[in-house]
C-alpha cells in the first residue's frame, strides 16, 4: 500500500472568496492515477493552507453622458434628455480603472434638422481595457424629447358682425381689438394679421345694447391667449326703410 503512494493532495474550496483564506485540511494520499491509496495514515493528520486571494481588477461605477451632435430643424428645442441606464459599473486591470474618464459617452447621436422625439439603443464608448459588467452589455437606451420653441405676438383685429338680422344695423363701440396669440416660433413669425378673424354673433338679436364676447378664428396651432377687452358693447337697431342696412358678412 505505502509502495503506491505518490503523492499526498488536499483541495482547497475557493469558490465565492474574496480574501485570502487559510485552512487546516486532512491529506489525501493518491497513486499515480490520481486514486486515494486505502488503509493509510499520514502524520501530522492535518497541515495548514494559505490561500492568497487576489483581484486581478477593479470595480468602479461612470455616470453615462448622451453624446449629442448637430443642430435641430430652426424652431426646435430639445426639453429633456432620459438614458437608461444612468450609471454603469465598469471592471478593468488597475491602471485602466484608475485611469477612467468621469463618465462613459455615447456612439454620437445626430440631431441635425430633427424635429420629433425619439429613442433609441446606443453602444457605449468602451476605453480600451475596461468592460460594463452591470447591466450585462455596454448598450444604454436614450430618449430625447424635443419640442417647439414656443413664441407670442399680438395684433389689433377689426371685429365682424356675424347673424345679423334683416332690416337691423350693428353698431361697435370699439373700432379694433387686441389679440394676443402664442404658439411654435416657426408658425408666429409667419402668421399674418389676415390670418386672424374675429367675430361677434349677433344672430337672433333683437334691437338693443349687448355685451358680447368674441370669437377668435386661428390656424389650430396658434393658441388664443388673451383678448382685450374680453366683451365688445354693441348696439342694434332696426332700420328706417330709407337706410339700407351695411354689409359686415365675410
Amino acid at each position: 500500500m505505502v509502495k503506491q503512494a505518490v503523492r499526498a493532495e488536499v483541495i482547497v474550496d475557493i469558490e465565492g472568496h474574496l480574501s485570502d483564506i487559510t485552512s487546516d485540511l486532512k491529506p489525501v494520499v493518491v497513486d499515480e492515477n490520481g486514486e486515494p491509496v486505502p488503509k493509510l495514515d499520514v502524520a501530522p493528520k492535518t497541515v495548514t493552507v494559505n490561500t492568497p486571494i487576489q483581484e486581478p481588477g477593479y470595480f468602479r461605477k461612470l455616470p453615462v453622458n448622451i453624446n449629442l451632435k448637430g443642430e435641430l430643424a430652426p424652431g426646435y428645442r430639445v426639453s429633456n434628455l432620459e438614458v437608461e441606464p444612468e450609471v454603469v459599473t465598469i471592471f478593468g486591470n488597475t491602471y485602466a480603472v484608475q485611469n477612467a474618464p468621469r463618465y462613459l459617452q455615447t456612439q454620437p447621436i445626430s440631431l441635425t434638422q430633427i424635429t420629433e422625439s425619439l429613442t433609441t439603443t446606443l453602444d457605449l464608448q468602451m476605453p480600451e481595457g475596461l468592460f460594463v459588467v452591470e447591466p450585462d452589455s455596454a448598450q444604454v437606451t436614450v430618449s430625447i424629447r424635443i419640442e417647439p420653441i414656443q413664441s407670442s405676438t399680438t395684433f389689433e383685429i377689426t371685429p365682424k358682425i356675424e347673424g345679423l338680422g334683416k332690416n337691423m344695423t350693428a353698431t361697435v363701440e370699439i373700432d379694433s381689438i387686441v389679440v394676443l396669440l402664442s404658439g411654435p416660433l416657426a408658425t408666429i413669425e409667419t402668421l399674418e394679421k389676415e390670418n386672424v378673424r374675429l367675430t361677434i354673433d349677433v344672430t337672433n338679436l333683437t334691437p338693443g345694447e349687448y355685451a358680447i364676447k368674441p370669437t377668435v378664428n386661428v390656424t389650430n396651432t396658434v393658441t388664443v391667449e388673451n383678448v382685450l377687452p374680453e366683451t365688445i358693447p354693441i348696439r342694434i337697431e332696426r332700420s328706417t326703410p330709407s337706410e339700407e342696412p351695411e354689409d359686415t358678412s365675410e
